[in-house]
């Protein structure tokens, strides 16, 4: 494993040549007869996962980064995101050995699964209700804001990374929003040139619209990661207090873009 980004990899993020799973190469889980309830983080550098099963079998999302959703949502294709979560159910009844593949275009092999019959299943059906249903925070807005996420080619040509929100590069220093304790706000996001997987920290947030249209079945619940492939169009409650001397961030999660896209 060699880490040695180009200019191209710093300013698309460094893709890596080696999926590991838990920190292990070649990894293989081995899960009952049963529904097993897997806990996903992608915690590429920058690489998007589109993931499926290689035999086609449904995944159930119960719960996305921001919290669990009213019931399970069946899927057959699961995109994550860097820092995206995601809890999901599979069924292993049927046994075989399935893997987990990413990129539908290029696949490759994220994770083989074994199944062992020795092994008790502690999930014996799908619930039919998880939690309830998401507060509704339209019209509740007191602000709407404009976040563009900007990248420049001159600037990284420099030496200068040529990252910004809004124009302004990351300087700690700086509190770039005030936002009323309790309150909840409207963001509509524009990136440029790259897909920037946007988060905020302390904030739970719903999104409205992706790109113009209705979000994709794994935004539909509450959120505090999301990414911006053109526009993004969220809903945030502000209920965590920070100050100006311990202020909350928001980023992006491609790892190259977080020292000066914050």
């Amino acid at each position: 494993m060699v880490y040695d980004p180009s200019m191209m990899d710093v300013m698309h993020g460094f893709a890596g040549n080696r999926m590991l799973v838990n920190g292990q190469a070649g990894a293989t889980a081995v899960v009952p007869a049963g529904i097993v309830r897997l806990r996903l983080l992608n915690g590429s550098n920058a690489r998007i996962h589109t993931l499926f099963f290689d035999d086609t079998r449904s995944m159930h999302l119960v719960a996305t980064d921001g919290g669990y959703l009213p019931a399970p949502l069946a899927l057959d294709v699961l995109r994550l995101a860097p820092g995206e979560r995601a809890e999901i159910l599979v069924d292993f009844a049927a046994g075989g050995a399935p893997v987990l593949i990413s990129d539908p275009g290029q696949p490759y092999g994220v994770l083989q699964f074994e199944t062992d019959s020795t092994l008790t299943a502690r999930i014996t059906r799908l619930p039919d209700q998880i939690d309830g249903a998401p507060e509704d925070l339209s019209g509740k807005e007191i602000r709407t804001r404009q976040v563009s996420l900007d990248m420049g080619m001159g600037g990284m040509m420099m030496g200068g990374g040529g990252f910004a929100i809004n124009g302004r590069p990351f300087d700690m220093n700086r509190v770039d929003f005030e936002v009323a304790l309790g309150s909840v706000e409207r963001w509509n996001m524009r990136s440029t040139m790259v897909a920037h997987p946007f988060h905020v920290h302390g904030v739970r947030f719903r999104v409205v619209s992706e790109n113009g249209a209705l979000p994709r079945p794994e935004n539909t619940g509450w959120k505090d990661t999301v990414l911006v492939p053109g526009e993004a169009e969220i809903l945030a409650r502000f209920d965590q207090p920070a100050s100006a001397e311990t202020p909350l961030m928001f980023h992006c999660h491609i790892l190259e873009h977080e020292g000066t896209l914050a």
